[in-house]
């Protein structure tokens, strides 16, 4: 018998969620000596290929910070490999990602949320969630701001994810995680960003919401 997806709230799943740190009255951008990577939110698609973004004229040029000034950030963000980084504003597909590497030489801006997620979901799992139409609808409904639309750090918190029996979960990532290695190649290929947003939703939520997720549920445990 297959058990029941369920709906959970996302702060249910995790063990906090926090943000990076502005440098206003805080510290110091490209002072001399600086040998840290501070990223934007323009970085994301990007923050597992560090040599990629100090190398290619296609990825926005970012800041550096001191290693005290990272010591500052990190007190705040508490970012380690394996966390999941979502932007408070532009919350899409490209721009949700996880950081596999490179966390002690990196920090971020105060629009970038750090996910630590719990023993309850797969955090691989937790990532595609994020970026399926039916938890991007969430993130547009609960955004405020009549220019440019936010997320607060409640309402992230408020995001609901559906959240099959661990195990389905690990069967689950594992599929998207080797699909994922195909898309991405073909994704440095043809510069195609929504390719792989396209196989999320072929594969993940719809716009039926649990219903479809049944489905891939159901095809996992036969």
């Amino acid at each position: 018998k297959m058990d029941k997806v369920k709906l959970v709230p996302l702060s249910e799943l995790v063990i906090s969620i926090n943000s990076g740190l502005n440098p206003r009255n805080n510290f110091i951008l490209n002072e001399e000596g600086a040998e840290c990577i501070y990223l934007n939110i323009k970085h994301l698609p990007f923050i597992n290929n560090i040599e990629y973004i100090k190398n290619t004229e296609n990825v926005p040029s970012f800041d550096k910070v001191s290693k005290e000034a990272k010591k500052l950030i990190n007190k705040k963000s508490k970012l380690e490999n394996g966390d999941i980084l979502v932007p408070a504003i532009f919350f899409d597909v490209e721009h949700i990602t996880m950081i596999k590497q490179g966390a002690k030489q990196i920090d971020i801006s105060e629009n970038i949320y750090v996910i630590k997620a719990n023993e309850k979901i797969n955090k691989d799992f937790l990532l595609y969630a994020l970026k399926t139409n039916f938890v991007q609808k969430q993130f547009e409904e609960k955004a405020v701001g009549k220019v440019l639309k936010r997320i607060t750090k409640k309402a992230l918190g408020d995001i609901l994810i559906p959240l099959p029996p661990i195990e389905t979960q690990n069967q689950f990532a594992e599929t998207l995680n080797t699909l994922a290695i195909t898309d991405m190649l073909a994704l440095m290929v043809t510069l195609k960003p929504k390719y792989l947003r396209t196989k999320m939703n072929d594969l993940t939520l719809t716009d039926n919401g649990l219903e479809e997720f049944q489905k891939i549920q159901e095809h996992l445990n036969n």
